[in-house]
């Protein structure tokens, strides 16, 4: 007998083992894949990256992916440090909620890698037959440029939508801006690869589209959805000359916080100083916080990331210098950064004290993550977790659209556009929700 469950203890051991072996070698970056809200237009195509964090040499053997999924690896050999793309290409069969588990096997391992990929399939092309498109149309001479046309319209009546101005990034941050011509068309020629489309229209919602361009593309029908006339617009202006005391934020006085700051890193913060001025921001309130105070930072843009745990008032240096190595890239979703930053605030719970998560961002979110977050928040607000939010530099448009969504709990409503008055709405807004 004791020799069985001997031998039961070394294989869950090894079992173990190659399981921490496997996930200590290779990191996937998103760790897991979200098509989202799936129809017929939707972009069907997404990546990750598979990054080699070991210090050998790692070969991805294969990948099962299963039959609604076609996938291309971009290199199968990885030096330590090294990273591959992998792209997947979406066939749904059937709709309703997709969910599967690709499988990444590696060299350094016997267990797979398991990437989480899902989807809320409302429609599909049951034509669709092709293959996931290769790395190998993107190098060299096959990398051919090609015409896109974008057509924004309004959500009532369909017509067109003229002087919309649409911002396009490419995965390296860089951006230009267009604007669409009287008929709502933007005709644009680019590389295959990557893209985010921010589109903002007077009197509209702004909206963002990202996803994977090639030549199947062809065109993409950007749907804007008109702002509430009635709905007033909060700014928040204080005297940029008066100096934080840090006698005034007292125990005696405050109730001790618990906050997490959940920053948009998407590329659009990295460009026209917004992201410095948001660093100025949470510099200046956490040099006045108190040894009672705790502070965490998550931040999202393809995905949501833990940058730095709750930590006390007592470790100042240590959150100014994760809010200093803060960068931007990438595409916005709030939704995941949402939900890492409610499990951070209950995981740090302060009872009787104000727990609040404070979403700094440069826009308006996408309609599905609207519709999400506003049931989010209000089942926040029934647990009395407080949730706010900073507009950084944003437009009319993103200003009412990111009120109407923190007006769903009992949170508080920033826009900021200078560093020297971005330092005591911060402070004085979270002074509102702690006073006792």
């Amino acid at each position: 007998m004791d020799r069985i469950l001997s031998r039961v203890i070394f294989l869950i051991c090894c079992s173990v083992l190659f399981c921490t072996v496997g996930y200590g070698q290779a990191k996937a970056e998103p760790a897991e894949l979200n098509f989202g809200t799936f129809t017929s237009n939707s972009v069907n195509v997404r990546e990750i990256l598979f990054r080699n964090i070991g210090n050998e040499t790692m070969y991805i053997l294969r990948l099962h992916a299963g039959p609604e999924l076609d996938y291309q690896i971009e290199s199968k050999k990885l030096a330590p440090g090294q990273a591959s793309r992998i792209r997947f290409k979406f066939n749904p069969r059937q709709t309703g909620i997709f969910k599967f588990n690709a499988e990444v096997w590696i060299s350094q391992s016997e267990a797979p890698v398991i990437v989480p990929i899902t989807a809320n399939v409302i429609s599909f092309d049951p034509t669709d037959h092709l293959q996931c498109p290769s790395f190998r149309d993107e190098s060299g001479k096959n990398n051919s440029s090609l015409s896109l046309k974008i057509l924004v319209t309004d959500s009532i009546h369909h017509l067109p939508i003229a002087n919309a101005v649409c911002r396009i990034s490419d995965m390296t941050g860089a951006s230009k801006e267009f604007a669409t011509d009287k008929n709502g068309e933007l005709t644009l020629t680019l590389s295959i690869g990557y893209y985010i489309f921010q589109i903002q229209g007077n009197g509209y919602r702004d909206h963002q589209w990202d996803g994977y361009v090639n030549n199947k593309t062809g065109l993409i029908e950007i749907v804007l959805v008109g702002l509430p006339t009635s709905e007033p617009i909060l700014t928040t202006t204080l005297d940029s000359t008066t100096e934080i005391d840090a006698e005034e934020f007292s125990i005696a006085h405050y109730k001790p916080n618990n906050v997490v700051f959940l920053i948009d890193i998407s590329a659009s913060m990295g460009q026209h100083g917004k992201l410095d001025l948001m660093k100025k921001c949470l510099e200046q309130y956490c040099e006045v916080i108190r040894p009672e105070d705790r502070v965490s930072l998550v931040s999202f843009s393809r995905e949501a990331q833990l940058i730095l745990t709750s930590q006390t008032g007592h470790a100042k240096d240590s959150i100014q210098k994760s809010i200093a190595n803060i960068k931007a890239s990438g595409s916005t979703d709030p939704v995941a950064g949402f939900k890492k930053s409610r499990r951070e605030l209950r995981k740090h719970l302060i009872r009787d004290g104000n727990n609040e998560i404070v979403i700094f961002t440069d826009g308006a979110f996408s309609r599905d993550a609207e519709i999400t977050l506003n049931k989010m928040i209000r089942s926040a607000s029934k647990r009395d977790e407080r949730i706010s939010a900073v507009l950084i530099s944003g437009s009319d448009l993103s200003k009412a659209a990111m009120q109407s969504i923190i007006q769903q709990g009992d949170g508080s409503f920033l826009f900021i556009d200078d560093a020297l008055n971005g330092s005591r709405p911060i402070l004085e807004m979270i002074k509102t929700h702690c006073r006792k």
